[in-house]
Order: structure tokens, then sequence, then C-alpha cells
């Protein structure tokens, strides 16, 4: 009986192939030890170590910036934007939309963070519907601007930069961010993930 070099089980002397798995036995010299007769009679392990190599698909959204742009804008739209009283823009929708509808614009902002995360996280989710949206958050985002700073004392108290600074809440910082970094969103990102580890299997 000769050894498999492959596999290593026992197969018949004449074979010239392994009857396990397939592969072709060496031509042997008669001159010449027999090396496949000889292995397995030194009582030596033969290796037939394998290697075996998982592939996963992996989402790192968490690298985007316009995934974390999402996240400053939602919670912008919840934080105080204005140091002197703490009312944020949730509040002031409520409080005045039945009044002035105008107000409503500012929703644009949270439904942008929903939208942009939306896309970032779900597969499938149309792209040209979060570039518009986004757009939309930079224009209403202008226009806010435009808005405080035509009369600064009526939403900072003051018209000097420093007291402005100062008055600024963490809203209306985290919803500027936020809108800055929404540009430079991107689709989100899919890589492949390789893991390979060899299994062990002495004979």
């Amino acid at each position: 009986m000769i050894y498999c070099l492959s596999c290593g089980r026992g197969i018949p002397d004449d074979s010239k192939f392994c009857t396990f798995c397939g592969t072709p036995t060496p031509v042997v010299d008669p001159k010449q030890p027999n090396l496949a007769t000889n292995a397995p009679s030194s009582r030596q392990p033969v290796d037939v170590s394998r290697t075996h190599t998982s592939t996963k698909t992996v989402n790192e959204f968490y690298k985007d910036a316009g995934f974390w742009g999402a996240i400053l804008v939602l919670a912008g739209f919840f934080l105080p934007f204005f140091t002197k009283d703490g009312t944020s823009l949730l509040d002031a929708v409520q409080t005045t939309a039945s009044t002035e509808p105008a107000v409503l614009i500012w929703l644009v902002f949270p439904v942008t963070g929903l939208v942009v995360l939306l896309h970032s996280l779900v597969n499938g989710w149309p792209g040209f519907i979060t570039t518009i949206f986004i757009i939309l958050a930079l224009i209403a985002l202008v226009l806010f601007g435009y808005v405080m700073m035509k009369d600064p004392e009526k939403y900072f108290g003051a018209k000097d930069f420093s007291t402005i600074i100062q008055t600024a809440g963490m809203g209306l910082w985290a919803t500027l961010l936020g809108t800055v970094l929404l540009l430079f969103h991107s689709r989100r990102r899919r890589v492949e993930v390789h893991n390979t580890k060899v299994i062990d299997r002495n004979l």
C-alpha cells in the first residue's frame, strides 16, 4: 500500500490516482527509495493544511463626513439656538407656525438629516433625492444667516460680533457645521473584507 501525498490516505500500490482526492500518484523509480511508501511508515505527520477565505461586505458609513453632518443637523434642531432665551428651532416652529407659516422652512434641516442617514444606511436609496435636500438645506442656511444678520439685535441682542458669537447657542453651531459637512456627503462606501485563516489538519 502507498499513501497519497495530498490527503495522506492509503491507496493500492498500482493506483495511478488517489481514490479519495483524485491526486495523481508519483512515478517511483525502483532504484530510489519509495518516498510515497516510506513517508507514512516513518510515522511523520502529513501536513494537509488548507486555507479558508471568507468574504463579507461592510458599509463604512461612519467614514462619510455627510453622515456626521446629518447627526449634527438633527441635534441642532433640538438644541438651544440662542443662549439668551434657550429656544430651539423646534420651539420656534411649534410656537409661531400658526401665525408665521414661513418658519416651517426650518424643517428642511431635520428632514435633510434623516434623508442623508437613510442614504448612508439603506441599500437602494436614490441619491438624487439626497442631493436635492442637501441643496435645500444649504439655501435655507444662507437665508437664515441673511435674516439674522439683517437684524442682529432681534436675534442676538446686539450688533457687535463678539456678542453675536457668545449669544449663538449649540443648536446654531451644530446646524452650521452639520450643513457644511453635508456638502461632502458621498455615496455610502461598501468594501469587501477578506478574512483568511489556515486550517491545520495533521494526519
